[in-house]
């Protein structure tokens, strides 16, 4: 019986470690829905929030407010995907509709998207806050990735509007060297040009970046270092530009929008305006521009590679089109 129990437990501990390890079991997706409502009442005197005119100090206004905020996040492991909702409100209607987008957009008041009026049914007062996903990269250096709609939280500053706050669209890589020092890397999109001006698209392409390392020698002693670079073509967010000095904002730098030549048979100097195709034939156009004293007023035809100056006709017409087909 001795001999049967310890064959029985020898050929027990044989199958426990020829079976396969067991694949560890993929954590369950979660999803919370945090928040608040905020119920606000204010009395302000001179604030100058629509005349900006300080010199006047009977601009006196009392109200109250309802302010919603939800977070939708939805994770699974460390990876998590996270929906911001943002609802301001006042109490009662201030402008000639319930809300900013059908009425006078001025007119819902500063810091709020309409007013509950009576019945107190409103439409289009959803914000979109957040909008972004959140994932561990696989490198040997513990590193978090956020992308799309997201707070600036701590990547910019460590205290409260010290530099950037609020909201951005954009990438941020947060790297945690050690436990007690941190790198972030963040790039952030303002506004976006897409093809340009001569599509249409007036805005500039602004953008900016934001390194930034922060780490502790010691307990007491937090140290933060930053760099950043910001470039702006023509308008940009009123957030990132504010008038200063007498600045206006507004004429100082106007939108740049595509300039329309029409050119004439006296139009002296020109240049060939290279149209931009993939490797196919094309039958290109010529934009013609003030250029240099000599006349050239052409249309290029040729395949894949613009021509000489002396392959240019005189007699062509001004205006042409792209066309491309493939060879």
């Amino acid at each position: 019986m001795r001999r049967l129990l310890v064959l029985a437990v020898t050929l027990v501990a044989v199958l426990g470690i020829l079976a396969p390890p067991v694949m560890a079991q993929a954590p369950a997706p979660k999803v919370t829905i945090t928040g608040f409502i905020d119920q606000i009442g204010t009395y302000t005197r001179n604030m100058s929030h629509y005349d900006f005119d300080y010199s006047r100090a009977n601009d006196v206004q009392s109200y109250g407010r309802t302010r919603g905020r939800f977070d939708v996040i939805g994770e699974v492991g460390k990876a998590k995907a996270v929906l911001g909702i943002e609802l301001d409100m006042y109490y009662g209607q201030t402008g000639s509709a319930d809300n900013n987008i059908q009425g006078n957009a001025t007119s819902a008041g500063f810091g709020a998207s309409g007013g509950f009026d009576l019945n107190t049914d409103s439409r289009t007062i959803f914000e979109l806050k957040w909008l972004y996903t959140e994932f561990p990269l696989p490198i040997p250096l513990p590193t978090t990735v956020r992308l799309g709609a997201q707070p600036f939280s701590t990547l910019a500053t460590d205290k409260l509007a010290v530099y950037a706050n609020g909201d951005f669209p954009g990438v941020a890589m947060i790297f945690d060297i050690t436990p007690a020092a941190k790198l972030n890397l963040t790039y952030v999109q303002v506004e976006e040009s897409l093809t340009g001006g001569r599509d249409n698209f007036v805005r500039g392409e602004d953008w900016a970046v934001i390194a930034s390392f922060g780490f502790s020698p010691f307990k007491g002693l937090d140290i933060k270092p930053m760099y950043s670079f910001f470039e702006a073509k023509g308008p940009t967010s009123g957030s990132a530009r504010q008038g200063r000095g007498g600045v206006d904002t507004a004429t100082s730098f106007p939108t740049t929008r595509p300039r329309t030549v029409t050119p004439s048979a006296s139009m002296r100097g020109s240049r060939p305006d290279r149209s931009r195709c993939s490797r196919r034939s094309c039958i290109s156009s010529v934009i013609v521009r003030p250029w240099s004293s000599k006349r050239l007023t052409a249309l290029w035809a040729r395949s894949k590679r613009p021509t000489s100056a002396r392959g240019w006709s005189t007699s062509a017409p001004a205006s042409t089109s792209v066309r491309c087909r493939s060879a």
